[in-house]
């Protein structure tokens, strides 16, 4: 997912081989090992796809998700606002109400559950 987003092949690479042992397993050891290395390389980079591909791939119910989550949208503000990418944040209707883009921490930012994420026409990576 990353590398389709724009991510640094090299740096895909770096994290990949950080949980190669416990992909070797199907227990949750291994979804927090995936889980911590994509958090990990988004701290050290700040670029929201590396918190993105952690972050999409665990349950609901992962409690740091949600602060990865937030992490992501902030970082992926913060590159919309420096780069000169043709891109502005949307709402997207959804049965269980509207998903506002949005920064948490700003008025009218809020997260639900699985969120939705469109940019037009830009990219997404925000590396």
């Amino acid at each position: 997912m990353s590398v389709a987003t724009g991510a640094n092949g090299g740096k895909v690479d770096e994290v990949c081989r950080e949980f190669v042992e416990a992909s070797r397993s199907s227990d949750d050891n291994a979804s927090e090992a995936f889980f911590t290395a994509w958090r990990d390389l988004g701290d050290r980079l700040s670029a929201a796809v590396y918190y993105m591909t952690g972050e999409r791939m665990t349950q609901r119910t992962h409690v740091p998700r949600k602060a990865v989550y937030a992490k992501m949208l902030s970082s992926f503000a913060q590159f919309v606002e420096l780069h000169e990418e043709d891109s502005e944040r949307v709402e997207i209707p959804r049965r269980r109400g509207v998903v506002r883009q949005g920064v948490p921490g700003q008025t009218g930012a809020r997260l639900l559950g699985q969120p939705e994420h469109t940019l037009r026409p830009g990219r997404l990576a925000g590396v």
